[in-house]
Protein backbone atom coordinates (compact mmCIF):
# COMPACT_ATOMS: atom_id res chain seq x y z
CA UNK A 1 0.00 0.00 0.00
CA UNK A 2 2.65 2.66 1.13
CA UNK A 3 4.69 1.52 -1.95
CA UNK A 4 1.85 2.34 -4.39
CA UNK A 5 1.23 5.70 -2.72
CA UNK A 6 4.92 6.64 -2.97
CA UNK A 7 5.42 5.45 -6.80
CA UNK A 8 1.86 8.01 -7.36
CA UNK A 9 3.33 10.89 -6.04
CA UNK A 10 6.24 12.62 -7.95
CA UNK A 11 6.65 15.04 -4.89
CA UNK A 12 6.84 11.96 -2.31
CA UNK A 13 9.76 10.55 -4.26
CA UNK A 14 11.23 13.48 -4.62
CA UNK A 15 10.99 14.05 -0.65
CA UNK A 16 12.66 10.27 0.01
CA UNK A 17 14.79 10.81 -2.67
CA UNK A 18 16.32 14.09 -1.26
CA UNK A 19 16.71 12.67 2.18
CA UNK A 20 18.36 9.79 1.06
CA UNK A 21 20.72 11.88 -0.31
CA UNK A 22 21.31 13.59 2.63
CA UNK A 23 20.12 17.46 0.70
CA UNK A 24 18.05 20.25 1.32
CA UNK A 25 15.58 21.32 -1.97
CA UNK A 26 17.69 24.88 -2.67
CA UNK A 27 16.08 25.03 -6.26
CA UNK A 28 14.38 28.36 -6.77
CA UNK A 29 11.14 28.52 -8.29
CA UNK A 30 11.76 30.00 -10.95
CA UNK A 31 14.47 27.94 -11.96
CA UNK A 32 12.25 24.90 -11.67
CA UNK A 33 8.97 25.17 -10.83
CA UNK A 34 7.48 21.35 -11.55
CA UNK A 35 8.68 18.27 -9.07
CA UNK A 36 9.04 16.52 -12.34
CA UNK A 37 12.27 18.96 -13.27
CA UNK A 38 13.40 18.36 -9.86
CA UNK A 39 12.90 14.66 -9.05
CA UNK A 40 15.04 14.74 -12.79
CA UNK A 41 17.54 17.20 -11.98
CA UNK A 42 18.03 15.20 -8.57
CA UNK A 43 17.98 12.13 -10.23
CA UNK A 44 20.85 13.63 -13.24
CA UNK A 45 22.79 14.81 -9.81
CA UNK A 46 22.74 11.82 -8.47
CA UNK A 47 24.10 9.65 -10.96
CA UNK A 48 26.84 12.21 -11.99
CA UNK A 49 28.46 11.64 -8.58
CA UNK A 50 27.69 7.81 -8.24
CA UNK A 51 29.63 7.37 -12.14
CA UNK A 52 32.22 10.10 -11.30
CA UNK A 53 30.70 11.44 -14.68
CA UNK A 54 32.24 14.81 -15.73
CA UNK A 55 30.28 16.87 -17.70
CA UNK A 56 30.87 18.58 -21.18
CA UNK A 57 31.44 21.75 -19.31
CA UNK A 58 33.50 23.55 -21.78
CA UNK A 59 36.75 25.34 -21.92
CA UNK A 60 37.32 28.73 -20.17
CA UNK A 61 38.31 30.97 -23.10
CA UNK A 62 38.41 34.21 -21.40
CA UNK A 63 42.21 36.27 -21.93
CA UNK A 64 42.20 36.25 -17.72
CA UNK A 65 41.68 32.09 -17.45
CA UNK A 66 45.74 31.98 -18.64
CA UNK A 67 46.67 33.04 -15.55
CA UNK A 68 45.79 30.87 -12.20
CA UNK A 69 43.58 32.58 -10.19
CA UNK A 70 43.77 35.14 -7.13
CA UNK A 71 41.14 34.10 -5.55
CA UNK A 72 38.11 31.31 -5.69
CA UNK A 73 34.69 31.43 -4.04
CA UNK A 74 32.00 28.62 -5.37
CA UNK A 75 31.87 28.35 -8.90
CA UNK A 76 33.71 31.87 -8.97
CA UNK A 77 36.99 32.69 -9.68
CA UNK A 78 38.38 36.22 -9.81
CA UNK A 79 41.70 37.23 -11.79
CA UNK A 80 43.66 40.25 -11.03
CA UNK A 81 45.93 41.52 -13.66
CA UNK A 82 48.68 44.22 -12.59
CA UNK A 83 48.80 47.26 -13.86
CA UNK A 84 51.81 48.44 -15.77
CA UNK A 85 50.65 51.93 -15.85
CA UNK A 86 50.59 54.66 -13.05
CA UNK A 87 48.40 52.94 -10.58
CA UNK A 88 47.24 56.95 -9.30
CA UNK A 89 45.42 57.41 -12.83
CA UNK A 90 41.96 56.53 -12.41
CA UNK A 91 41.97 54.96 -15.99
CA UNK A 92 44.33 52.84 -15.10
CA UNK A 93 45.47 50.68 -12.33
CA UNK A 94 44.68 47.17 -11.77
CA UNK A 95 42.06 45.06 -13.33
CA UNK A 96 39.75 41.91 -11.96
CA UNK A 97 38.01 39.55 -14.03
CA UNK A 98 35.53 37.47 -12.67
CA UNK A 99 34.12 34.27 -14.02
CA UNK A 100 31.22 32.03 -12.94
CA UNK A 101 31.62 28.81 -13.85
CA UNK A 102 27.98 27.33 -15.71
CA UNK A 103 26.65 24.26 -14.27
CA UNK A 104 23.61 22.89 -15.59
CA UNK A 105 22.97 20.34 -13.50
CA UNK A 106 22.40 23.15 -10.90
CA UNK A 107 20.96 25.93 -13.97
CA UNK A 108 23.84 28.01 -13.27
CA UNK A 109 25.01 30.19 -16.61
CA UNK A 110 28.12 31.00 -16.96
CA UNK A 111 29.19 34.89 -16.44
CA UNK A 112 32.07 36.80 -16.41
CA UNK A 113 32.68 40.76 -15.44
CA UNK A 114 35.69 42.82 -15.74
CA UNK A 115 36.73 45.64 -13.39
CA UNK A 116 39.19 48.10 -14.98
CA UNK A 117 40.75 51.11 -12.87
CA UNK A 118 40.75 49.98 -9.68
CA UNK A 119 44.31 51.71 -8.68
CA UNK A 120 46.39 49.65 -6.89
CA UNK A 121 44.65 46.29 -5.46
CA UNK A 122 45.90 43.87 -2.30
CA UNK A 123 44.17 41.60 -0.22
CA UNK A 124 41.45 40.41 -2.82
CA UNK A 125 38.66 38.51 -1.54
CA UNK A 126 35.11 36.76 -2.34
CA UNK A 127 32.24 35.13 -1.12
CA UNK A 128 29.81 34.22 -4.13
CA UNK A 129 27.06 33.16 -1.76
CA UNK A 130 26.91 36.54 -0.28
CA UNK A 131 27.81 38.17 -3.74
CA UNK A 132 30.80 40.22 -1.96
CA UNK A 133 33.98 41.28 -3.00
CA UNK A 134 36.65 43.02 -0.87
CA UNK A 135 39.90 44.51 -1.36
CA UNK A 136 42.12 46.83 -0.06
CA UNK A 137 44.22 49.39 -2.38
CA UNK A 138 46.16 52.65 -1.75
CA UNK A 139 44.94 56.13 -3.40
CA UNK A 140 46.57 59.16 -3.69
CA UNK A 141 44.56 62.35 -3.12
CA UNK A 142 46.90 65.03 -3.45
CA UNK A 143 49.97 64.61 -1.57
CA UNK A 144 48.11 62.15 0.97
CA UNK A 145 48.21 58.12 0.70
CA UNK A 146 44.96 57.01 2.05
CA UNK A 147 44.16 53.27 2.29
CA UNK A 148 40.69 52.15 1.34
CA UNK A 149 38.82 48.98 2.26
Amino acid sequence: MLYVIVKDSLSLQYIIRLASCGMQDGLSTALCQRTADRLQRLREHEAAWREVAWSDGGVLTHQAAHDLPTAISGGVLAFLKQSEGDPSDPELGDRLFLLRISSRLRGIPGECWELNGLGEVFNLCIDSAQDLLLFRRYVLQGTLLYDRV
